[in-house]
């Protein structure tokens, strides 16, 4: 199968879409697809093998540091001509996936949507910008109805955006690189630094986006309440001075983005990851702290409870009460007994999570997108009607031509999509 990826981002930056990107292009070049790449150009021409395209890249007011797409619909359209894919896939479409869609629309190609990142939400954290949350997410809804199946994290995200009028949700299952994320990267000096050079502490870790909906610096009151605690930051992001200031004179470490064994090491020599975002349409980094022999202290959210079941692999704390945080760490800190059940815990869970699976259950997404173009899927003109939270994309993601017979853009012209051959 010849697949197009669209994405807002890929190599070298790293965050939750980008790991299970890679870990899916790797398992689709061992099943033999063939995948291009349509992204951000960041310096990435290639991953194992796949031919990365580069999108000219900005940065943009809201989120200064980093890098973003344009919306190049020319260069986008080019791409699609010269790879004549069998199925596009636009990782949460915003700039080039906004392109993406529109130029896939056109040439009438079996088109996947996936949801990761909870934009409307995330806007209400950036000041003036917070206005644009629900024209945002009507344009996020009408972006994605556009294909028969829209992919998301989570089963909580699935009646979020049910209820919102999202049609052909599908959960994708989570997944974790187990050769990666082991206890046995528990390393000594890697501690010592982690922990500013006093590895006997205890050592709190965070690993992920240094940005305002992440609640990072709701950690601070916690570390001046303890400072013989000491707390690794790992990322980057545009709340990087502000955090730096509400951190000063704690005991923190900012380490910058970390990747590879590197990031591996970081995870198993902690005692105790803190997952603050209550944001969140899943947080991988919760499966990977399980797997690597480390208790999870999270902020309860929709997302966060369908990953730790509280008092059974690690607590979850409720992040409007000021002093949840603090106990909830000191029991798993001071109660070795405790730790070490949500670590054999969550050693199991994550045994069962591996990136293999979840890969293909894309390869399956992908198929039935294909075999719905056949079928004459047709997309609605008007935004689909809120599905009730058991809503479901069936096998063949037949639902949305069911509930919308003879109907759209492409009514009466036989459903017949993508390339003549």
């Amino acid at each position: 199968m010849r697949i197009a990826y669209a994405t807002e981002t890929f190599l070298p930056s790293v965050d939750g879409v980008v790991t299970r990107m890679t870990h899916a292009l790797d398992r689709l070049r061992e099943l033999g697809h063939e995948v291009t790449i349509v992204c951000p150009d960041l310096g990435c021409d290639a991953y194992r093998g796949f031919e990365v395209v580069g999108v000219p890249a900005v940065r943009y007011p809201v989120y200064r540091s980093r890098k973003w797409g344009t919306l190049d619909r020319s260069l986008v359209r080019e791409t699609l001509l010269r790879v004549r894919p069998d199925v596009v896939h636009v990782w949460q479409p915003t700039m080039v996936g906004f392109a993406a869609v529109l130029e896939a629309r056109r040439l009438r190609l079996p088109l996947v949507t996936s949801y990761h990142t909870n934009v409307d939400q995330y806007l209400r954290y950036y000041g003036a910008f917070r206005v644009f949350s629900r024209p945002v997410m009507r344009l996020m809804r009408w972006l994605n109805n556009t294909s028969p199946i829209t992919l998301v994290t989570s089963q909580s995200m699935r009646r979020y955006l049910g209820e919102r009028g999202f049609s052909g949700l599908r959960v994708l299952p989570r997944g974790v690189d187990l050769a990666h994320r082991d206890p046995r990267f528990r390393d000594a000096e890697t501690r010592a630094r982690l922990s500013g050079g006093r590895p006997e502490a205890p050592l709190l870790l965070y690993v992920g986006r240094i940005s305002a909906e992440k609640g990072v610096s709701d950690l601070a009151p916690t570390m001046r309440a303890h400072p013989e605690w000491s707390l690794a930051l790992v990322g980057d992001g545009p709340a990087m001075g502000q955090c730096r200031r509400a951190f000063a004179g704690t005991h923190t470490t900012f380490t910058g983005f970390l990747t590879g064994d590197e990031l591996s090491r970081a995870y198993a020599s902690a005692d105790c990851l803190v997952f603050p975002s209550r944001t969140e349409t899943l947080g991988l980094v919760i499966l990977e702290s399980m797997a690597s022999g480390v208790p999870v202290v999270a902020a309860r959210s929709p997302a966060t409870v369908e990953q730790v079941e509280d008092g059974r692999d690690g607590l979850v704390y409720d992040p409007d009460d000021p002093g949840a945080l603090e106990r909830c760490v000191s029991r798993v800190l001071l109660d070795r007994d405790l730790a070490g059940s949500f670590v054999e815990e969550g050693l199991r869970q994550a045994a069962l999570n591996g990136w293999d699976a979840a890969s293909d259950a894309l390869v399956d997404a992908y198929r039935d997108t294909v075999a719905a173009y056949r079928e004459g899927w047709v997309e609605p003109r008007h935004p689909a009607s809120p599905q009730p939270p058991d809503a479901q994309a069936g096998p063949a993601a037949t639902s949305a031509a069911q509930a919308s017979p003879g109907r759209g853009r492409d009514a009466g012209r036989g459903g017949q999509a993508g390339w003549s051959r």
